[in-house]
């Protein structure tokens, strides 16, 4: 678990350092070694994502949860990134978080739904 919140809380510094830099660069590409970081986490992000799902919600701490969660309005930031490298793993780690995104459950009134 200690891993896992360690790598969570990597990838939201290296996601932040990221949209900062990439900021600031203006046109100017930023070096071929954080670019190549990004896709990596991005990567890992989706990976990690896909792994949880198939694991039971019982044995996924809830911190864990809230972590992967927190990590959303982040990727959304990078949405502006210039580098098409990282605009298709960054589509790669936005997919999974379709399956957090659901209708609030109907209420049940008078034994049915």
């Amino acid at each position: 678990r200690m891993a896992l919140s360690v790598l969570l809380k990597r990838s939201q510094d290296v996601l932040h350092r990221y949209i900062e830099d990439e900021r600031l660069s203006g046109k100017c590409p930023l070096p071929r070694q954080q670019v190549t970081e990004i896709i990596f986490v991005l990567k890992a992000v989706s990976t990690l994502i896909d792994s949880l799902k198939k694991t039971q919600p019982e044995n996924v701490d809830s911190s864990t949860w809230a972590q992967v969660i927190a990590l959303y309005p982040t990727l959304v930031e990078c949405i502006t990134c210039s580098s098409s490298e990282v605009c298709s793993a960054l589509k790669e780690a936005l997919v999974p978080f379709k399956d957090f995104m659901h209708p609030p459950a109907a209420k049940v009134q008078n034994g049915e739904s």
